[in-house]
């Protein structure tokens, strides 16, 4: 049997763009003036999934004409309409959960976040990973399913990560990084969007790796400058296999 080596993911639809250059450079994202007195960056773009999933998820815990009236009071009648198929300009995705944090008690913006994020990963694994992939990872040791998986979400991390960066280590223990070049002011509570990216990850590597996937959160030493977050991958024998196509609340304490 030939061991691979790579994940050939699906590609998107459309054309790679150049991420901004980290560094507050009068990006927009927060709405205010920073000081900054460089010439504004090329806009960084993500896949339009992370709109259109939160979208779904309003929908599914609101109803669609409530959801509807929340998007177009938020700005985003576009979306209210129909789903957007280009990359996006992430500053978007940041204004909305902004203002869903603005109007929304915080364990909702949490449920729709994370049922967000858990849709989002279901639709990757339907739709961006070929099916001789998965078969193929199925034959590997975990260690090694775990290894290809992440090196496969960081040569197309361009989708997600924008202006950023994804980095990952599996040793000594697997742990994955987001960063953003989005200022940490931007979002004035980071856990929902934390949660976000815990469900589409979690999902991801569950689908990929082992139903048992875990993603622990790290407390940083200082509050970081930028929008990012860390986990800790561990596999639990007890956890059940999900199914990120449905709507589930995200418990998160007050």
């Amino acid at each position: 049997m030939t061991t691979p080596t790579h994940i050939g993911l699906r590609p998107q639809a459309e054309s790679r763009e150049a991420s901004t250059p980290d560094g507050c450079t009068a990006c927009g994202a927060c709405g205010s003036a920073c000081g900054s007195t460089g010439a504004p960056p090329e806009v960084a773009r993500i896949g339009p999934n992370a709109l259109i999933q939160t979208a779904r998820a309003l929908e599914a815990l609101y109803g669609v004409a409530e959801a509807r009236r929340l998007l177009r009071l938020g700005g985003m009648q576009t979306l209210s309409d129909h789903d957007p198929r280009d990359m996006q300009d992430e500053r978007d995705f940041f204004r909305l959960v902004t203002f869903l944090e603005g109007v929304l008690p915080r364990r909702e913006v949490a449920a729709v976040l994370g049922d967000a994020g858990r849709r989002t990963g279901a639709y990757v694994l339907a739709n961006r990973i070929p099916g001789a992939a998965r078969l193929g990872l199925r034959m590997l040791p975990r260690s090694l399913r775990l290894r290809l998986t992440l090196s496969a979400m960081a040569e197309h991390a361009w989708t997600f990560a924008g202006s950023g960066t994804f980095a990952f280590e599996t040793r000594p223990h697997p742990t994955l990084r987001l960063a953003h070049g989005i200022p940490a002011r931007t979002i004035p509570d980071p856990a929902p969007l934390h949660a976000f990216y815990r469900g589409a990850f979690e999902v991801l590597l569950r689908g990929m790796v082992a139903p048992g996937t875990v993603l622990e959160e790290g407390v940083p030493d200082r509050p970081p400058p930028r929008v990012g977050v860390a986990f800790r991958i561990r596999f639990d024998r007890s956890t059940s296999r999900v199914d990120p196509t449905r709507s589930r609340s995200l418990r998160i304490s007050p």
